[in-house]
């Protein structure tokens, strides 16, 4: 992906963002959790970059589960159990309907 096609995507999905898509959210949710850094050894045309926020990258991942975007509340949960709480997070796969994930992470907390 060229710089010129990583500012397009951003900026359409910011867009989308704004006329409040979920997919949008968490997509974009996505670029700016993972950031992306300069590759150097590529040649100068495919050297893109993006800002790392992971801050954003989750406010952007709570607004489309807001929305009951499932793949957004999943991603909250994954910031849940890095943050070394995996009973909350098999807590809120519960509340989304997504049983055969909160047993998996209340059996991990239990474990803990």
């Amino acid at each position: 992906m060229t710089q010129a096609q990583m500012d397009s995507a951003a900026y359409y999905l910011k867009l989308a963002v704004k006329a409040g898509s979920p997919e949008a959210m968490c997509l974009l949710g996505s670029f700016y959790h993972g950031g992306r850094k300069p590759d150097l050894s590529r040649i100068a045309e495919y050297r893109c970059t993006f800002p790392k926020d992971t801050m954003m990258g989750r406010v952007l991942y709570q607004q489309a589960a807001t929305l009951d975007y499932k793949p957004a509340q999943e991603k909250l949960d994954l910031y849940a159990i890095a943050a070394g709480n995996p009973t909350f997070a098999g807590y809120n796969a519960y509340q989304n309907g997504n049983y055969r994930l909160a047993y998996r992470l209340w059996i991990i907390g239990a474990v803990e």
